[in-house]
């Protein structure tokens, strides 16, 4: 997808992206070439492109450079694309400015939960397709820029709880959760979470529950009240002697 000046429609995403700095993770010459034709399209800066072929190469550029946008393969040499999610929520704690993009042909567990968590903004199965790839983008930077209250506050909680705030992440969690829409379980989930971590687990079950009233199948909260079971009955469990 290619943003075009002309069209006024495309103006606040223009104005978004050619504000940002973008980092390409990707062994492959070509997806790399790809990719960054992909941030010229949609405006960012060619001096603002930063490109790395492993996790060590991506780090440094995170660590000087701060981009904000991040599209990554999965394995990238001496670590995976996960790793590099962690490091750059370290750096970017509050998440409404960022997009993480990890390009996997596989879903294992520990990716589901990060997508399910939103701290992935989109996974994308090769081949890459640079117009279906940049579409997506676009729609995800177009909802984080008109996400509202809503949406700010969700990112401000989880980046308060990320930094050990917990309080005052419960407490902005429960506006965001009054703010947003009736099927969202995300300010539930990492309520649950903080509940959880602090080993209130009647409060940490009960924000898990409202979380699957409004998503039935939401992967973290059922993995968050399960974690709770196994925890409680560890020392019930049936000897198999």
């Amino acid at each position: 997808m290619k943003l075009d000046g002309d069209n006024k429609k495309h103006l606040p995403l223009i104005k978004f992206f050619s504000s940002k700095k973008s980092l390409v993770v990707a062994t492959n010459e070509a997806s790399r070439a790809s990719i960054r034709g992909l941030f010229r399209d949609l405006q960012v800066p060619s001096q603002s492109i930063f490109v790395a072929e492993s996790y060590k190469d991506a780090e440094k550029i995170i660590k000087e450079n701060q981009p904000e946008i991040i599209i990554s393969e999965y394995d990238i040499g001496d670590s995976d694309g996960l790793s590099l999610l962690d490091f750059h929520i370290q750096q970017f704690p509050n998440r409404i400015e960022t997009v993480f993009c990890l390009i996997s042909d596989i879903v294992n567990p520990a990716i589901y939960s990060e997508i399910s968590s939103q701290a992935i903004d989109l996974h994308f199965s090769p081949p890459i397709i640079p117009a279906a790839l940049g579409k997506n983008i676009v729609e995800i930077s177009s909802k984080k820029m008109t996400g509202g209250e809503y949406l700010s506050d969700l990112e401000q909680g989880k980046a308060l709880f990320r930094q050990g705030k917990d309080v005052d992440a419960i407490e902005v969690l429960q506006k965001a959760k009054e703010e947003g829409p009736s099927n969202t379980s995300m300010p539930s989930y990492f309520q649950g979470l903080i509940y959880h971590k602090r080993k209130m687990n009647p409060e940490a079950t009960q924000s898990y529950m409202e979380g699957l009233k409004l998503e039935p199948h939401n992967f973290n909260c059922l993995n968050g009240l399960l974690d709770i079971l196994i925890e409680e009955n560890s020392g019930r469990l049936p000897s198999r002697s």
